[in-house]
């Protein structure tokens, strides 16, 4: 009897486990409240540099986050893991259509064929953070259960920290999931990004709980220290732009060779569009795809995207490969609560809805008090409407602003304090 009463206590004990890891890692998601991920606009980072062997892990079931030291191996001049095409035939090209083509980066293109390889190794995503903001924006899959995005895909301080879900969906297309989706059991980035917002880290991978790769395939990944390598090789970058004029449905591309490479980040001459945080820069070598940045940051002339470099390429692998190389490190890398006496700039949050019709509300936050000058200006860079010239308390604020009296267009709202001045676009539809 009391064999038969054990039994039934662990039947119920892990029924009920299942059911409480499931409401965290798988939860019920409105898609439909979903807005872009903006694209992080350049700025430097929050304080000195953190080295790049420090590494932060996050399980989402537990909410455990882990501070990791990793020494990195001898590194040599590149390396690359290769990957694999999917057990799912593919009526597409073996290959991007494109390879071999030396250009810049030219306009989106949408992707007609998004379940065939090589496209359908991108992925949509759905992150939810800890304020109860869910964002969409993009990964690739580099593996069968391990996706690549941006740092701030997965770690976002204006959010509250460490996403709390994510959905990644290879192949999405107009609600369609011809793959189905997966979701996040495990998160990990790069200190220099977790606590100190810099670019030069905002690199993030993602684990699943499922080996939803086997199906589509992945791209390898990899890396080299030849700077000229970038702008001789095509960089191929599909992903899911979602602001004005895009919706987020469908899957657009484009490629080109970038235009200028630095240490750890490397740039084009377009602007990107949010959504697209966490797509995939992928160079075709030898024949095989590898994943070697991802698309982080920029303003109205330029992106940037952070490079994977032979520390990182290294501890990626050895996260996937399950390899004990990771030393717990106990000490704080950045003492958050020193970092909340940091001063920061003021910053805009975003302006909802956008595009806008006749009405948009403007978020900003203010982490001191300050003098706050709002404006809006018109294409020609006019001023046409002063929102506020006062004093405000730190916190976050939103303004209105009722365009009724304006053409469909776009304009320019700008946020000036004594420390910094912002300027973001928003468009107005009639």
């Amino acid at each position: 009897m009391r064999k038969s009463l054990f039994i039934l206590l662990i039947v119920v004990l892990f029924s009920a486990t299942i059911a409480v890891s499931g409401s965290v890692i798988n939860p019920s998601l409105n898609h439909d409240q979903a807005v872009p991920m903006p694209l992080p606009q350049p700025k430097a980072p929050l304080g000195p540099p953190i080295s790049e062997n420090k590494v932060v892990t996050y399980d989402i079931a537990t909410g455990v986050e882990t501070n990791w030291t990793v020494s990195a191996d001898d590194i040599s001049e590149y390396a690359f893991t290769k990957g694999f095409r999917g057990d799912t035939p593919t009526n597409g090209s073996s290959g991007f259509d494109d390879e071999g083509i030396i250009d810049n980066y030219g306009s989106l293109t949408r992707v007609n064929n998004p379940e065939d390889y090589p496209y359908r190794v991108n992925c949509k995503i759905y992150m939810t953070f800890p304020n109860g903001w869910t964002y969409l924006a993009s990964a690739v899959l580099i593996d069968d259960n391990h996706a690549l995005t941006a740092g701030h895909c997965v770690y976002s301080q204006g959010d509250g920290g460490w996403a709390t879900s994510i959905e990644v969906i290879p192949a999405y297309d107009n609600g369609s999931e011809p793959y189905g989706s997966a979701w996040a059991t495990n998160l990990l980035s790069w200190s220099g990004w977790v606590y100190n917002e810099d670019f030069n880290d905002d690199m993030g991978v993602i684990r699943l709980n499922t080996n939803i790769g086997n199906s589509t395939g992945w791209y390898g990944y990899g890396y080299t220290s030849h700077d000229s390598w970038y702008q001789t090789y095509t960089s191929h970058n599909p992903g899911y732009p979602a602001s004005y004029p895009y919706s987020g449905e469908y899957m657009y591309y484009w490629y080109g060779t970038f235009d200028d490479v630095d240490t750890y980040i490397v740039y084009f001459d377009r602007e990107a569009y949010g959504g697209q945080s966490g797509s995939g820069a992928t160079v075709v070598y030898n024949g095989n795809p590898y994943t070697v940045a991802v698309l982080s940051h920029g303003n109205y002339w330029w992106t940037g995207d952070t490079r994977m470099t032979g520390t990182k390429y290294g501890q990626i692998q050895d996260w996937i490969n399950g390899n004990v190389s990771f030393e717990l490190d106990n000490s704080p890398v950045f003492d958050r609560d020193a970092l909340a006496s940091i001063p920061k700039n003021s910053e805009v949050i975003r302006n909802y809805p956008n595009p806008f019709n006749a009405r948009t509300n403007i978020e900003f936050t203010l982490s001191e008090d300050s003098k706050v000058v709002l404006s809006v200006y018109n294409i020609r860079g006019e001023k046409i409407d002063m929102l506020l010239n006062e004093d405000l308390n730190a916190g976050e604020h939103t303004v209105s602003w009722d365009a009724s009296d304006y053409p469909s267009g776009v304009y320019f709202y700008k946020l000036t304090t004594p420390k910094r001045s912002l300027t973001k676009r928003m468009i107005l539809i009639k």
